[in-house]
């Protein structure tokens, strides 16, 4: 258990969440600046634009695939008619 000079107050580690909201307990390195908060949104409003766009690009390209196979089974189906309609003409 951490010892402390004064009886009347908790001993806290300088990384105790109590710490960090008492100004002057937490250690340096573990405050963050609000221009590196501004510069991690920044890169990660950029990573979800490209994210989206990859993503949606991929969606796009399976939904062509699929109404394409959709329209080729269609063209297909009327072609086997068509030509069975003639066969049987003939």
């Amino acid at each position: 258990m951490l010892m402390s000079c004064r009886p009347d107050k908790k001993p806290t580690h300088p990384l105790h969440p109590r710490s960090a909201m008492t100004p002057g307990l937490t250690h340096p390195n573990h405050t963050v600046t609000e221009e590196v908060m501004e510069e991690v949104m920044e890169v990660m409003e950029e990573v979800m634009v490209e994210v989206m766009e990859e993503v949606m690009e991929e969606v796009m390209e399976e939904v062509m695939e699929e109404e394409m196979e959709e329209v080729m089974e269609e063209v297909m189906e009327e072609v086997m008619e068509e030509v069975m309609e003639e066969v049987m003409r003939r």
